[in-house]
């Protein structure tokens, strides 16, 4: 997870994106019940509970959102990017954890609100393990279109044209 945490950081620093948004998995006490019995394997949940974000993400992100679902809601994006930009950006990169819940929903969110996703794949992780990322990446292959995911890594705003 640090290795693709800091490249996001590198990412970051590139200074390649308008705007950032970041968002931060949080859990009131009784969601943390219901999905600390919902997980076959309890070693997740101190990761999801303590999911706090990195200090050099939060400094540099124009918003920071706190969400106890995997997705963002259409009203939330649209109201977020309206208030950005008096309109909807054609299109959001997305990168983050977990490719196999968070990145997965929001990206099929912001693809259903007409917005243009693309997926960041190099810069994606899964406490699942690679073989989690790696299926939910064809997945989305198949749901928003093999073009709108960039393998590799990101030098500067060039390599995010699709």
């Amino acid at each position: 997870m640090s290795k693709t945490l800091n490249k996001i950081i590198e990412l970051i620093k590139l200074n390649i994106f308008d705007y950032i948004i970041s968002t931060q998995f949080t859990y009131n006490e009784f969601e943390s019940k219901i999905y600390y019995n919902c997980f076959s394997e309890k070693s997740m949940m101190p990761y999801y509970i303590n999911n706090n974000l990195n200090t050099f993400i939060k400094e540099h992100s124009n918003k920071i959102i706190n969400k106890s679902l995997y997705s963002l809601s259409s009203h939330y994006i649209y109201k977020e990017f309206y208030n950005i930009n008096t309109c909807c950006p054609d299109k959001v990169y997305i990168c983050g954890f977990d490719t196999d819940a968070c990145v997965l929903a929001s990206t099929i969110e912001i693809f259903q609100a007409g917005i243009i996703p693309v997926v960041l794949a190099d810069y994606c992780n899964s406490i699942g393990g690679i073989k989690y990322h790696n299926v939910r990446l064809i997945c989305l292959e198949r749901i928003i279109s093999r073009k709108q995911i960039i393998y590799g890594e990101i030098k500067s705003r060039s390599d995010l044209i699709i």
